[in-house]
C-alpha cells in the first residue's frame, strides 16, 4: 500500500483556515510566566532570565485536513445517535480511495504530473 501526504499548511490552504490564530511564546515570556506558578521565584532565577518557550495554535476542527463524522451532517445517522469524532476508531480513518479533484489549480497541475496508477496501490 502506498500512502500520499495530501496535508496542506493552513498557510497555503486553498481556504481560509477559519479563525486560525498561533502564538508563540518566546523564552522570556515563559520565564516571566513561570513567575505566576512558582510564588517567591525570580526571572534571574533562570539560566540567562529565560525558561519554557512554547507555541499555542488555536484553530477549528474544519481548519486543514480533517475527517468529518457523521455527526457533523446532524444528531442522528441511520436513525441512532451520529457518532462524533472521538467516536470513530483510527481504522476507520484508513481506506481504498480515489483521488477526485475540483477546482483546485495547483492540486490539478500535481494530478496531471502524477500516473494515475501512483494514487492507488
Amino acid at each position: 500500500m502506498k500512502i500520499i501526504d495530501i496535508g496542506v499548511p493552513l498557510d497555503a490552504a486553498p481556504y481560509p483556515p477559519w479563525n486560525y490564530r498561533f502564538k508563540r511564546v518566546s523564552h522570556e515570556e515563559g520565564a516571566r510566566a513561570m513567575l505566576r506558578l512558582f510564588k517567591g521565584s525570580d526571572v534571574g532565577d533562570y539560566p540567562d532570565s529565560m525558561a519554557l518557550g512554547w507555541e499555542t495554535i488555536t484553530l477549528t476542527g474544519h481548519a486543514g485536513n480533517h475527517i468529518d463524522a457523521p455527526w457533523h451532517f446532524g444528531p442522528l445517522c441511520e436513525g441512532k445517535p451520529a457518532r462524533t469524532i472521538d467516536q470513530i476508531p483510527s481504522s476507520g480513518a484508513t481506506a481504498t480511495a480515489s483521488a477526485w479533484i475540483f477546482g483546485i489549480v495547483r492540486a490539478r497541475t500535481l494530478a496531471s504530473r502524477t500516473s494515475r496508477a501512483s494514487w492507488r496501490e
